[in-house]
């Protein structure tokens, strides 16, 4: 994993992402709420999380019903890529495990 945020960290935010995600980066506040949803067998320090509490929520309970969501706030200069493709607002990110918290 650390491999892939170096490889993120190194990249070009623009090559990342096409130009409406890279718009929709732009205009992320400076500090950012940010969510992961957690199933059974998830790993809760992954990069991908998500701007949209309704789809970390999915993502927790679409094996099951047992899964829950986690938040956490970060600096937008932490985003290391922002996807809005298949409407999961997708923020790729290297989260502490001492900001994260279970809602």
């Amino acid at each position: 994993m650390k491999k892939l945020i170096r490889w993120f960290k190194a990249a070009d935010k623009q090559i990342l992402m096409d130009k409406d995600e890279y718009e929709a980066y732009q205009m992320l506040p400076n500090t950012v709420d940010i969510y992961r949803g957690i199933a059974s067998k998830s790993n809760l320090n992954g990069i991908s999380w998500t701007t949209n509490f309704e789809t970390a929520k999915w993502f927790a309970n679409r094996w099951n019903k047992n899964g829950y969501v986690v938040k956490a706030k970060i600096f937008k200069n932490n985003v290391l890529s922002y996807y809005l493709r298949r409407g999961e607002y997708e923020i790729i990110v290297d989260v502490p495990e001492s900001k994260i918290i279970r809602i």
